[in-house]
């Protein structure tokens, strides 16, 4: 029996579409230190941020010493700002950089360098 519905390929949904593109914090309470980075894709970064802290990988000896000595529960992930959707990927880029500089000063922050 047909249904007239066809299933798209496994993945293929995900490679069209766009993630959001922005600046984000870590945020410790335990410490008040605060993390700021950007990046084309707000959710792929958060993922892979935790992953990496999760598992004790992360670049920055700073963060993972932080995230090791107080625990997950210490850090709030923020979005700071969004980028708008309709910007050239140049454009997004060169902007990201500069408001990534910007929300540092802004938040007394510590750039994520892993």
């Amino acid at each position: 029996m047909t249904t007239g519905l066809t299933r798209p390929e496994p993945g293929r949904d995900s490679r069209k579409r766009k993630g959001s593109r922005g600046i984000f914090a870590l945020r410790c309470s335990a410490t008040r230190q605060v993390w700021v980075e950007a990046s084309p894709n707000l959710d792929g970064a958060h993922n892979g941020l935790m992953f990496f802290l999760r598992n004790g990988l992360h670049r920055d000896p700073l963060l993972q010493a932080a995230w090791r000595a107080h625990g997950e529960q210490a850090f709030r992930w923020e979005v700071l700002e969004r980028l708008d959707d309709t910007l050239s990927d140049a454009a997004a880029t060169e902007l990201l950089d500069a408001r990534r500089r910007e929300w540092t000063v802004k938040c007394k922050g510590l750039s994520i360098e892993g």
